[in-house]
């Protein structure tokens, strides 16, 4: 695929003794059994759970209804969790042939996701090791020098340690009154 060929209008002989090293290091690494299956890293075994509770009562001329929800999410990827909680009071009164009807909602929703994405995962070819000889965890999978660029890829195992976390919350409350005759 020309991977490893200087591009066109570099012609220099250090250009290709550098690509055959990358290359040769690469060759090393499969060879020597590196096969790092990288979509491991980021995903778990998610799990839902919600609770509800609901009462409602009242009389021919007056009738009510309270509602409470929450539920929970851990998501396939880790640090990626939603919670959620609503609550509602609903009221209505009937007088011979008018209905009036109140109804207020709140909501509150709070989301996290990992900072990495879980392209970051996918796009990482698995002849990189995920740590380094003496077993640590270098911030770039490779840091190379080329005559014609300079390449940097970032390990996702060592940006997913930082511990950063990317946080959504949202509320929000309605209010409808119905007047029905």
């Amino acid at each position: 695929s020309g991977m490893y060929t200087p591009p066109t209008g570099f012609t220099s002989s250090n250009i290709q003794v550098q690509l055959d090293k990358l290359y040769a290091n690469r060759e090393w690494n499969v060879k020597r059994g590196v096969n790092t299956y990288w979509l491991r890293e980021p995903v778990r075994m998610g799990s839902v759970h919600t609770h509800n509770f609901n009462a409602e009562g009242g009389s021919d001329f007056f009738r009510y209804n309270l509602g409470f929800g929450m539920g929970f999410t851990q998501g396939v990827m880790k640090q990626s969790d939603r919670d959620v909680f609503n609550g509602n009071i609903r009221l209505v009164y009937k007088k011979d042939k008018i209905n009036f009807d109140n109804q207020l909602t709140l909501d509150y929703f709070k989301a996290g996701n990992p900072m990495v994405p879980f392209r970051d995962y996918a796009e990482t070819n698995p002849y990189y090791p995920k740590y380094n000889a003496d077993g640590g965890v270098d911030k770039y999978l490779i840091n190379t020098e080329y005559p014609f660029r300079y390449e940097r890829m970032s390990n996702p195992i060592y940006n997913a340690r930082l511990n950063n976390l990317l946080e959504s919350q949202e509320k929000s409350f309605r209010f409808n009154t119905s007047l029905t005759y």
